[in-house]
């Protein structure tokens, strides 16, 4: 089992141990229980969304009792059950822990590829995009049937998309953060050009798509390339999540 993988491997192998369907919404009390892990909620502290312990037979998850949402307390929790699974010992994981973007802790990390294949399966993934052209609407609609946040199914969805392909979250002047998809290997700005169709939403028009000139999202020139941009702009955080793809122009 290679480091990389050791995520999404154990999480495949706990789906196909208990049998749950790819295409349907995980139970993760049920997935607990089948366990014997003991969850618990209760309030760690500042900026801390979870912990587990493990000692022998017995493991133990404790959550916030108070997530901002339950799509993250979702996340929390899957995070936390694969920490028990791969790592067998107790982890008090922050907020920042959580971002598949951020982290550069390896066992962290694993624990947050484990959550993803766990709540979304790459086979349903992969099913998903053979159907579906890879959209804003796309994306919610992933979020609600499998009931994760937003960026949790946005990203699942970029990694997971088989041509070139980035996912912007930014504040209009700069980006905030990224995820491409394993076939773009472009150069994404961290400067948000004015040329970019973003520019053209507001609290009236709250998505936009089009062609727009590579050169307004990347930073090395490529000739015969064809840049799509679709952005939502999030009205009550001022804040936009903008899909790239690229194509090459024939």
């Amino acid at each position: 089992m290679n480091k990389s993988d050791k995520g999404f491997l154990t999480a495949y192998k706990l789906r196909q141990d208990l049998g749950i369907d790819p295409s349907k919404c995980i139970n993760l009390n049920d997935v607990a229980e089948k366990l014997t892990i003991r969850v618990k909620r209760k309030d760690l502290g500042a900026g801390i969304e979870g912990a587990c312990k493990s000692s022998g037979v017995k493991r133990l998850v404790v959550l916030n009792p108070n997530p901002s949402s339950p799509q993250k307390e979702r996340f929390t929790f899957s995070h936390e059950i694969g920490h028990l699974l791969i790592h067998q010992s107790s982890y008090i994981c922050t907020e920042d822990f959580f971002h598949t973007y951020k982290t550069q802790n390896d066992e962290e990390q694993e624990a947050n590829d484990f959550a993803a294949e766990l709540l979304l399966p790459r086979s349903a993934i992969l099913d998903i995009l053979t159907q579906k052209d890879l959209t804003f609407r796309l994306i919610e609609h992933v979020a609600v049937k499998y009931c994760t946040s937003l960026s949790v199914a946005a990203i699942r969805l970029i990694q997971t998309f088989n041509d070139s392909a980035a996912l912007i979250w930014h504040n209009g002047q700069r980006l905030l953060w990224k995820v491409k998809s394993d076939h773009c290997s472009l150069k994404i700005s961290d400067v948000i050009s004015p040329m970019a169709l973003a520019h053209k939403t507001d609290d009236s028009k709250w998505d936009i798509k089009g062609n727009v000139d590579p050169l307004c999202w990347i930073d090395n020139e490529v000739d015969n390339l064809i840049c799509e941009e679709e952005t939502h702009y999030f009205t009550k955080i001022k804040k936009y999540l903008t899909i790239l793809k690229f194509y090459e122009d024939d």
